[in-house]
C-alpha cells in the first residue's frame, strides 16, 4: 500500500494522470495549468507538490515545490486524505473554509474537464493508499 503523499504515492499519482489522458483546453499560459498544493499537519511535516495539466505536454506531479504554480490550495492533512480519497469533494472543501486558495482560482474554474481528470486519478488512488 502507498502512504498518501509519499515520494511513491506522488509518482503513482503522475502515472495515473498519464494514464487518463487529461482532457480539456486549460485556460493557462501555453494551455498549461499548474496547480501546488500545500498540506500541512502531516506525520513528516509540511508537503508540497504541483500537479500541471494541460496543453501539449503529458501530465507532470512536480515534488516539493509550489513554485510556479498559477492556484495553490493550502490545506490540512486531514482534509487533503479526505479529498484524494472521495469521502469528500474538493468543492465542499473550500466551501466550508477547509482549502484555502493563493493565485488565480479562476484558473481552476476554467480547468473543470482537466480537473475532472485529476478527480479521476485520486480515485484511482485511493484503493491503493493506506487508511493511516
Amino acid at each position: 500500500m502507498l502512504r498518501h503523499l509519499s515520494g511513491e504515492w506522488l509518482a503513482a499519482l503522475q502515472e495515473a494522470l498519464r494514464a487518463g489522458e487529461v482532457a480539456g483546453n486549460v485556460a493557462a499560459p501555453a494551455g498549461r495549468l499548474v496547480i501546488g498544493q500545500v498540506v500541512t499537519g502531516t506525520p513528516g511535516g509540511e508537503v508540497r507538490y504541483s500537479v500541471a495539466i494541460g496543453g501539449a505536454l503529458p501530465p507532470e506531479v512536480i515534488q516539493g515545490s509550489v513554485a510556479g504554480a498559477q492556484v495553490t490550495l493550502v490545506t490540512d492533512h486531514e482534509t487533503a486524505r479526505a479529498v484524494a480519497g472521495g469521502s469528500e469533494s474538493l468543492a465542499t472543501a473550500l466551501v466550508a473554509g477547509r482549502v484555502k486558495v493563493r493565485g488565480d482560482a479562476n484558473a481552476l474554474i476554467a480547468a473543470e474537464e482537466a480537473l475532472a481528470s485529476l478527480a479521476t486519478a485520486l480515485a484511482s488512488l485511493a484503493q491503493a493508499t493506506s487508511p493511516d
